[in-house]
């Protein structure tokens, strides 16, 4: 049986007082695993999305050293046209 459906079925019906115990200290084993699984895909998720948001950056900053090579070409192509 589940420990969950034994734990309900030890609340809603009758269970010794050392099979309340036992079910007690697992399910709070078990909340403590839960607990350190979840902080660490919590870790993970914000690792993630910080090397994601890295990228993003970079990306952008890639994006506006090109838009700034073009405006440049653009300005040097102006200033030969206004020079002749």
């Amino acid at each position: 049986m589940c420990i969950m459906n034994t734990a309900s079925y030890c609340i809603d019906e009758e269970c010794n007082v050392e099979d309340e115990e036992a079910l007690t200290a697992r399910l709070q084993e078990q909340r403590d695993i839960l607990a350190l699984r979840i902080a660490e895909m919590e870790t993970m998720t914000r690792r993630l999305q910080a090397k994601s948001h890295r990228k993003h950056m970079a990306m952008k900053s890639h994006d506006m050293e090109a838009v700034e090579s073009m405006m440049r070409s653009i300005e040097n192509v102006i200033w030969i046209e206004v020079s002749r």
